[in-house]
């Protein structure tokens, strides 16, 4: 099958987000499958779907991460009634997939198709997926809850409740430290997944330079610095900002 202009392979169908190997290959997350995709070509190839490898289907996935010893992890949000008059119910499950057969098995959460696995929370929505180097998966749900899931029993802790300063987070991206930036409600907001702590790096108060109105998508850079999508609330434009990670200052990369 031709791609869509660059690169052969499947095309992208659904994509839904995005997680970089260490060989340097990109996974690209679908509705229903995952494609490995070569930086440099744009060639893409089948990791995993319905048809290929062995498993628990994909259902609402939302978010992808991979472990560093090179299996996928993808986060599913799942909404299904378990008779046929029924209020929709919502589970959360963590889905390992093997990065060579692209079988999938369940890491933790579960019960839209009666298997569970891990004690603990479960994550309200999941919207983005870290891996932890100091041990686990930080799932940081839609409301800017944080759990941590162990990556052998599957057990879920809760690290954070949801309340402010972490609300409604529109990006997260991980730090050299082991530290988690996440924007939130004009701001970003530094967590440690070790301590509990939260700081305010960035927003009116702290930092100079234009402000975040709504700040999404944040990824660091290798000297450390931030850089952070945001939308303008008056004007709907888009503009992508530097963060220094010290002092908060921010400057326009492109506008």
């Amino acid at each position: 099958m031709s791609g869509s202009g660059h690169g052969s392979g499947p095309r992208f169908r659904g994509l839904r987000a995005l997680a970089g190997e260490s060989p340097g290959s990109l996974l690209a997350l679908q509705s229903g499958s995952v494609l490995r995709v070569d930086p440099h070509t744009g060639a893409r190839t089948l990791l995993t779907s319905s048809s290929h490898g062995r498993g628990p289907r994909f259902t609402g996935p939302r978010s992808i991460a991979v472990e560093p010893a090179g299996s996928a992890l993808v986060g599913c949000h799942l909404v299904f009634c378990a008779a046929i008059f029924c209020t929709p119910e919502f589970a959360w499950e963590l889905v390992r997939v093997d990065a060579v057969t692209g079988d999938r098995s369940l890491l933790s959460g579960g019960g839209i198709r009666g298997h569970k696995r891990g004690s603990g929370p479960s994550v309200e929505s999941s919207a983005f997926l870290v891996v932890d180097p100091a041990g686990g998966v930080l799932a940081v749900s839609a409301e800017g809850q944080i759990v941590r899931v162990d990556p052998s029993s599957g057990d879920r802790t809760l690290v954070w409740d949801g309340s402010p300063p972490l609300s409604f987070p529109g990006g997260v991206a991980m730090e050299a430290t082991g530290s988690l930036v996440i924007t939130s409600n004009g701001a970003v907001v530094r967590f440690n997944p070790s301590t509990g702590a939260t700081t305010i790096l960035t927003d009116a108060s702290h930092g100079a330079g234009p402000f975040l109105q709504l700040p999404g998508v944040i990824a660091v850079e290798p000297p450390g610095t931030l850089i952070v999508a945001d939308h303008s609330v008056l004007t709907g434009a888009e503009s992508v900002l530097r963060v220094d990670p010290v002092s908060g200052d921010r400057t326009y990369v492109a506008r």
